[in-house]
C-alpha cells in the first residue's frame, strides 16, 4: 500500500492584472501549492475563501473594485483568520502603515522573486500552526473554565427556581385570568347581547372594566418580559477572557435605552473622560450601566425632575482600573436594605416596578469580568455607586468632558407610530421569517402600513428571492428548526449580497456563544423579543433609511 499523500497547502490568489495572477499560479504550482482560485476583487475573494477555506492568501493591495487589498485582508481575518501576504508595487509609508494595521504575516514587493516566496509562505503557514496551537491551549483552558462556571451557575439557577416560579407566576395568573375575560367579553358581543340589557351606563361600565383589564394584561406581560430578560444574563456563557468593551459605546447604549425613563425623572448629567477598554463584553457593561440608570432614575419617582439630576461619569481609578460611576440625588437606600441589595429577587419597589434582579446581575457581571461593584448611600442623601474594571492598556480616543443629555422623543416616537403614511412608504414590502405563526399573525396586524409576506422557514424565503420576488427589508428570526438565521444570511451573503444587507435579525434575548459572536460580527441590525409595536416600528424605519 502507498503512503498517503500529504495535502498541499492550499493558496487563495487575488490579483486584478491576469498575466501576473497567471505567473504566481504557475510559480505555486511548481513549488507544490495547491493554486485553487483566482480572485479579481476583495468580494470575491471573500466568496471564494467562503466556499473553501485557503491555507494562505497572495493579496494584491491595488485591486478593482471599492474596497482595496488592505480592507479585503482585514475581512478575512476577521471573518476567517486566514493568514495574508501583501503583494504591491508600492511601498511608500502610508501604504505600509494601513497595511501593517492588519497584522498581515509578511509583505513582498512586485516582482515577486520565486525564493521569497517560497520562504513567506512557508513562514505564514509556520506562524499561524503556531498560532492555531496556542489557540487551542488557550480554548481548552477556557472551556475548563466555562465547565466550572456552568457547575457553580447551575447551583445559583437552583437557588434561584422558587423565586423565579413566584415572580413570573404572579403575573401569568394576571395574564391568563385577564385573557379570559376579555375572551368572554368578545365573546358576549359575538353573541348579540345589547347594551339595552344593562343599560347605556352599564354597558359604559363594561367596556371600562374590559379596558382596564387590557391594561393589566399589558403590564403583566411587560413585567414577566423584564423578569425572563434579567435572567437571560444568568443563563449566558461568560464572556471569553479576550473579550474588550468600549466603555464609551456602552454608555451611549445604556442611555439611549433609558432616555424615555429618566427624562421624566431628572436630568442626565454625562462627565466622560478618556478610559481605555475594559475585560468584558459590550453587551454585559452595556446591560450593568443601563440597570444603574434605571435603579438612578426610579429613586426619584414622583420627584420634580427640574430640581433632580443623574450623573454619569467616567474616569481612571488610581489603581489603574477604569472606573465608571452613577450617583443620584434621590431617596437613598436605608442601611438595612443596603446589606440586601445584591440578593437575586430582593426588592423594595412596588409590586411589577422592579424584578429583585437588576443588582444581583450587575453584581455578577463586574464580580465575573475581575471588577468590583460599590454602593454608598444616605436616606435622603442620593446614593453614589461605582463600578470598577480591568482595563486594557491602550487609551481610545478622546472624549467629551461633560455634558447635559437634552430631551430626547420619548421610546418609540417617529414618524411610523402614524398609520397616515405616503404612497411610497406603504408601498415598501417586507419579508417576515419566523417558524412561530401567532408571533407571524401578530406582527401582520401591528403593521398594516406595510405589505407584509410572512414565511414559516428560511428555506421558503430562500425560494420565494431565488423566484425574483423582490423586498425591501427581510426581518428573521435566528433560531429556527432546519435552517437557522445565521444559515439563512450566509446562503443570501453568497447570492444575494444586497439583501444580506437589508437583514434585521430578531432573538430570544439569551444568545449562545456561537450566536453572539456571530451577531457581533455583522453590521445588521437587531431586534429582541419580547418586542413591543413600537421598538418594532423604529427598527424598520431605521433599516429602510
Amino acid at each position: 500500500m502507498e503512503p498517503a499523500r500529504a495535502k498541499r497547502p492550499s493558496v487563495l490568489i487575488v490579483e486584478d492584472e491576469a498575466i501576473v495572477a497567471q505567473d504566481l499560479r504557475q510559480t505555486l504550482a511548481e513549488q507544490g501549492y495547491d493554486a485553487f482560485a483566482v480572485a479579481t476583487s476583495a468580494e470575491e475573494a471573500l466568496a471564494r475563501a467562503s466556499d473553501r477555506r485557503p491555507d494562505v492568501v497572495l493579496m494584491d493591495i491595488r485591486i478593482r473594485g471599492d474596497a482595496d487589498g488592505i480592507a479585503a485582508a482585514r475581512a478575512l481575518r476577521e471573518r476567517f483568520n486566514t493568514p495574508v501576504i501583501f503583494l504591491t508595487a508600492h511601498a511608500d509609508a502610508r501604504t505600509l502603515a494601513r497595511a501593517k494595521a492588519t497584522e498581515p504575516s509578511g509583505y513582498l514587493l512586485k516582482p515577486v522573486k520565486s525564493s521569497e516566496l517560497k520562504i513567506t509562505i512557508e513562514l505564514a503557514l509556520h506562524k499561524q500552526a503556531s498560532r492555531e496551537r496556542l489557540e487551542r491551549s488557550v480554548e481548552d483552558e477556557r472551556l475548563t473554565r466555562e465547565r466550572i462556571d456552568s457547575v457553580d451557575r447551575l447551583a445559583s439557577l437552583a437557588r434561584m427556581a422558587a423565586g423565579v416560579a413566584h415572580q413570573i407566576n404572579n403575573p401569568l395568573t394576571v395574564v391568563l385570568a385577564n385573557a379570559e375575560l376579555v375572551a368572554r367579553e368578545l365573546e358576549r358581543h359575538r353573541s348579540g347581547a345589547t347594551p339595552s340589557a344593562v343599560g347605556e351606563a352599564g354597558a359604559r361600565q363594561r367596556l371600562d372594566e374590559t379596558i382596564q383589564v387590557q391594561t393589566e394584561l399589558r403590564l403583566a406581560a411587560e413585567r414577566i418580559a423584564r423578569i425572563v430578560a434579567s435572567i437571560g444574563f444568568f443563563c449566558q456563557p461568560s464572556p471569553p477572557a479576550s473579550a474588550q468593551a468600549d466603555v464609551r459605546r456602552a454608555v451611549d447604549r445604556a442611555v439611549r435605552l433609558t432616555t424615555s425613563e429618566i427624562q421624566s425623572h431628572a436630568r442626565l448629567i454625562q462627565e466622560l473622560r478618556p478610559v481605555p477598554k475594559v475585560r468584558t463584553s459590550e453587551n454585559h457593561l452595556t446591560e450593568v450601566l443601563k440597570q444603574l440608570l434605571l435603579n438612578a432614575a426610579q429613586a426619584m419617582e414622583g420627584a420634580d425632575s427640574r430640581q433632580h439630576e443623574i450623573i454619569l461619569r467616567t474616569a481612571m481609578a488610581e489603581d489603574g482600573q477604569v472606573r465608571i460611576d452613577v450617583l443620584d440625588n434621590g431617596c437613598g437606600i436605608p442601611a438595612e436594605v443596603r446589606q440586601r441589595i445584591f440578593e437575586p429577587f430582593f426588592t423594595t419597589k412596588p409590586v411589577g416596578v422592579g424584578t429583585g434582579l437588576g443588582l444581583s446581575v450587575c453584581h455578577g457581571i463586574v464580580s465575573a469580568a475581575g471588577g468590583q461593584l460599590r454602593v454608598e448611600s444616605r436616606p435622603q442623601g442620593g446614593t453614589h455607586v461605582s463600578v470598577l474594571l480591568p482595563s486594557v492598556d491602550r487609551i481610545s480616543g478622546s472624549l467629551p468632558l461633560s455634558h447635559v443629555a437634552a430631551p430626547t422623543a420619548a421610546r418609540g416616537g417617529g414618524l411610523l407610530l402614524s398609520h397616515g403614511k405616503s404612497a411610497a412608504r406603504a408601498q415598501r414590502r417586507i419579508l417576515m421569517v419566523d417558524d412561530e405563526p401567532m408571533l407571524l399573525r401578530s406582527v401582520r396586524r401591528l403593521l398594516p402600513e406595510y405589505e407584509l409576506v410572512c414565511v414559516e422557514s428560511a428555506r421558503k424565503a430562500l425560494e420565494m428571492l431565488d423566484a425574483g420576488k423582490p423586498f425591501d427589508l427581510i426581518v428573521s428570526d435566528v433560531m429556527m428548526p432546519e435552517m437557522s438565521g445565521i444559515d439563512f444570511y450566509e446562503v443570501l451573503r453568497k447570492r444575494y449580497p444586497e439583501e444580506a444587507r437589508r437583514v434585521v435579525f430578531v432573538t430570544g434575548g439569551a444568545l449562545g456563544h456561537h450566536v453572539g459572536s456571530f451577531l457581533g460580527s455583522v453590521p445588521n441590525q437587531r431586534l429582541e423579543k419580547p418586542f413591543a409595536a413600537a421598538d418594532l416600528r423604529r427598527v424598520i424605519e431605521q433599516a429602510l433609511v
